[in-house]
């Protein structure tokens, strides 16, 4: 049986197509398909963190709170800023002003660097929204209800009470290093006294907002700034009758009080007591705190100049740049870690000129530090590379060297650092055999071209036959 000219060039141009696609597989990679969508929450799109960013898991530990941010910045370049491995921070969500729209970073089950605190960092899920705590203009319905329906989820999705003593801001968060401090270990205060707590709470839980406020503040030992001299179990009252005891750190709170004026009674054993009044105003944090004298203790600050005396009244405070140290206001340590050439970088706060402790071992460019080399033009750079030979009496690179290996990277030294010098690019073989994994490009393409001449050959006299 004799086969069709047109079928039997159709196969012969196939099979030559097939050999030819083999030899050129490694020039054209398969393209792999696109990663699947990671998002744990329908409503959100998936934008993935950079992982220098996060912590994978959560080191056995359960999700008992979700923390609420602001992000002091956009939606577009906060989103930019954590797929940076520079950052070293992340958020699991970040919600937009305008519409609400979602973005998940990291996922649920791993730690998200964002409270600056680990433990709560480990136990909690980070809530990024658009805007700044200054202006409550950014805190839009559309991102109080989308954020509201997310938190919800997560609530139920994990056991998380909705109430104010798991849903917490991020100055919430205690200082993991200085007990009685708050907002995670950079003292952070998002989001802000504008955040509408009252509301967001009532969303939550999908009820109505009732028009109450928070009452919260310190109880400490002679000044209210004496961030070391919180009283524990102080008692405090209102005058409807609600009472509290303070807590380790001397905090107490009222929570979900109708707005009004109220008159606050504080005592404690050993301190005479003290009472106040304070305007509570719906839908927000209202601050009122104490400082208690020692009872018979007269304030003495003798020769001290900032800190407390031994009754907890101030002495006074330090000019920005200097710290308080044993009563007198000292320098701050210069703590910089990096310095351009011999540039004058910096003076501390008395100002005596800072220690050079690290320079820069690929140069500078408008006072930074570079974090890599400039990549020089090919003829300077072999230039400098050969006058470096010339002057370190190297000897000449040998020649006889094999194809397929390349030099080991010269290390040179400058001010203790050390950094490689790339080689001076080598000659690809276009014999094949040193090739990786398969022809180098120059037989492939070779080998294609062939192919292709002879396929069309192929044809053309299958044409003539069969006419």
């Amino acid at each position: 049986m004799k086969m069709p000219g047109k079928i039997l060039t159709l196969i012969l141009g196939a099979l030559l197509f097939s050999a030819n696609a083999f030899a050129f597989g490694d020039s054209y990679p398969i393209l792999q398909a696109p990663a699947a969508n990671s998002t744990e929450y329908p409503e959100a799109l998936w934008v993935a963190a950079n992982s220098s960013n996060y912590s994978t898991g959560r080191s056995g530990e359960t999700i008992q709170y979700v923390i609420i941010h602001v992000m002091q910045g956009s939606y577009a370049g906060s989103i930019s800023w954590f797929q940076n491995p520079a950052a070293r921070s992340s958020a699991h969500y970040m919600l937009r002003s305008s519409d609400g729209e979602i973005t998940q970073m990291v996922s649920e089950a791993n730690t998200a660097w964002h409270a600056g605190n680990l433990l709560y960092n480990r136990r909690s899920i980070g809530l990024e929204h658009e805007g700044w705590v200054t202006d409550a203009s950014w805190f839009t319905d559309a991102m109080y209800e989308s954020s509201a329906r997310l938190v919800a989820h997560l609530c139920d999705k994990y056991g998380i009470p909705k109430d104010r003593d798991h849903i917490i801001g991020h100055h919430e968060v205690p200082d993991p290093y200085n007990p009685g401090q708050y907002g995670g270990a950079g003292h952070h205060t998002d989001p802000g006294s504008l955040w509408d707590w009252n509301r967001y709470i009532a969303l939550i839980r999908g009820v109505e907002p009732e028009l109450i406020g928070e009452l919260i503040g310190y109880v400490r030992e002679g000044d209210i700034m004496n961030a070391d001299g919180g009283i524990a179990n102080a008692t405090v009252e209102l005058s409807t009758g609600l009472t509290t005891k303070t807590d380790a750190m001397g905090l107490y709170r009222f929570q979900e009080l109708e707005p009004g004026t109220y008159t606050i009674s504080v005592s404690a054993e050993g301190y005479v007591s003290q009472t106040d009044t304070k305007e509570v105003v719906a839908g927000a944090q209202n601050w009122k705190s104490f400082g208690l004298q020692k009872a018979g203790c007269e304030s003495d600050c003798g020769d001290k100049e900032c800190g407390f005396d031994d009754c907890g009244n101030s002495c006074g405070t330090c000019d920005d740049g200097q710290a308080c140290r044993n009563g007198q206001c000292a320098c701050m340590p210069n703590d910089h870690l990096a310095c351009c050439d011999n540039a004058v970088c910096w003076f501390d706060s008395c100002k005596n000129q800072g220690v050079v402790r690290q320079r820069c071992p690929y140069g500078c460019a408008d006072a930074e530090c570079l974090d890599k080399p400039t990549q020089p033009e090919p003829d300077v750079f072999e230039a400098e590379v050969a006058d470096d030979q010339d002057d370190l009496g190297e000897p000449e690179p040998d020649l006889g060297q094999e194809p397929d290996s390349e030099p080991e990277p010269e290390q040179t030294e400058d001010n203790g650092y050390s950094y490689d010098v790339p080689p001076l690019p080598q000659p690809y073989d276009e014999e094949c055999e040193p090739c990786n994994g398969g022809c180098s490009a120059g037989s492939s393409n070779a080998f294609g071209a062939l192919s292709i001449l002879f396929m069309i050959a192929v044809i053309a006299i299958g044409r003539r036959r069969f006419q």
